[in-house]
């Protein structure tokens, strides 16, 4: 029975998402009351609901194939976790691994011990931990972490709290979306809930805002109260912690006095995990779940998801539930069972031809220069740019690369691939061009 609800959620999570499954399917309890019924319990009426209405035709599709039989599903609301506990400061070692605390907003499993660390986010973890330590005085209490969606922004911003938190339990801190944040703003307005909101964010020690680019455009009303509280909290010196899909001076119709204060804290980008850092989460993840991948899985996965973490996680899901239906162990004849949607649709959307002809278009060359034997800068910075996106952007191995390009060896490859790395983390010129071709090679 463990084993089915484990894989069954599992599902659930990548079906609906973090924030609904977070919300909604994270609280319930599964039972079987007898050899035909299963019998979900949840905290309230409402999720009970929504439970009913929503997952009930999936968990019993997952429960006939588990069982081999018909399974009746049930609802139950359970007292026993719907009873009220007055709101109290709790430190994230003593709530369940998934909870979402109703005081700070954070959840308990993201820390720095669950964050996988590579090239990939090796500047931005070190300097989310010396700030959530107060380890270095000269450093700025505000932090930018932008990156793609899915590199792991919000779980790194949620570990510097925690461990803030856990250094300093009585320390007021809060994890908010940006969009309720507008929500926020609104319903003190329009219901006159001023007090409400005041008590929400007033003596704020750490506050995190993620995906602040959707305060952006005609939403003058959120972006002044923003502001304000963001000026209060930077002159106290507090800790603010912005989360972005891309460079605050990328973000469209922000005001420029928002562009300007926020420019004054540590912008650190999170970019795409590399190979080695895909095959690390997969390894700790896939142990998380008590399950040790043999080295050929772990290479072939991180091989071909590539673009976030997000999708990596969702991927194991896959191959574990698939195991958990067949009772096997993982495999490579599974994976492919598992992912063909996925590598067949990454196949499809991007190639190497695409991506060298986006690349020459943008750098104003013809096709041809990236595949010569010239080392003048002018070829040689596109031609890794190119390298570079082959690798990120679809399965080809490191030889194949090269057999695109002039037949250059895979050492040039992983040689292109790696001064690209590099310069993602010191030069934000680079940073703005990979985004850009990125976008012009999967319109």
């Amino acid at each position: 029975m463990e084993n089915f609800w484990s894989s069954c959620v599992s599902q659930l999570r990548l079906q609906f998402g973090d924030t609904v499954f977070d919300a909604f399917i994270s609280p319930t309890q599964a039972k079987m009351t007898d050899n035909t019924h299963l019998l979900l319990q949840a905290p309230n009426e409402a999720t009970v609901r929504w439970l009913s209405e929503n997952i009930k035709p999936s968990v019993r599709e997952m429960a006939q194939q588990h069982f081999g039989k018909d399974i009746q599903i049930d609802f139950q609301t359970d007292m026993a976790q719907s009873i009220s506990k007055p709101a109290s400061k709790t430190s994230p070692s003593a709530r369940t691994k998934t909870q979402v605390d109703r005081t700070t907003n954070l959840r308990a499993d993201l820390t720095f011990d669950s964050f996988v660390p590579g090239r990939a986010n090796e500047i931005a973890l070190v300097a989310g931990r010396a700030i959530s330590s107060g380890t270095v005085d000269h450093m700025s209490p505000l932090l930018l972490l932008y990156g793609r969606t899915g590199l792991g922004k919000t779980h790194l911003a949620q570990a510097i709290a925690n461990h803030y938190l856990s250094l300093h339990p009585t320390r007021k801190v809060r994890y908010v979306m940006a969009r309720d944040f507008m929500t926020d703003v609104i319903n003190a307005c329009r219901l006159n809930q001023h007090a409400q909101f005041k008590r929400r964010y007033d003596g704020l020690d750490l506050l995190i805002v993620d995906d602040i680019q959707y305060i952006g455009g005609n939403m003058e009303r959120t972006q002044e109260e923003f502001f304000f509280l963001f000026n209060k909290l930077h002159d106290e010196n507090k800790i603010i912690i912005i989360t972005s899909d891309r460079a605050p001076s990328q973000i469209r119709d922000l005001p420029e006095r928002l562009t300007s204060r926020l420019r004054c804290g540590l912008p650190t980008h999170l970019a795409p995990p590399e190979l080695e850092l895909r095959e690390a989460i997969l390894h700790k993840k896939a142990l998380a779940r008590g399950v040790k991948l043999d080295e050929k899985v772990t290479r072939f996965v991180a091989e071909r998801i590539k673009s976030n973490v997000r999708e990596l996680e969702g991927a194991l899901h896959r191959i574990l539930a698939a195991c958990t239906f067949s009772g096997k162990p993982p495999s490579l004849e599974i994976c492919h069972e598992a992912l063909t949607d996925l590598l067949e649709s990454a196949k499809e959307t991007v190639n190497v031809d695409i991506i060298k002809k986006k690349v020459a278009d943008f750098f104003r060359l013809r096709v041809s220069d990236l595949s010569s034997r010239s080392r003048h800068r002018s070829i040689a910075q596109p031609r890794h740019f190119a390298i570079y996106l082959c690798r990120q952007l679809t399965n080809l191995s490191l030889p194949e690369i090269g057999a695109q390009f002039g037949d250059r060896e895979h050492t040039t490859v992983l040689h292109s691939c790696r001064k690209i790395e590099k310069e993602l983390k010191a030069n934000s010129k680079t940073q703005e061009e990979i985004q850009i071709l990125e976008m012009l090679i999967k319109s």
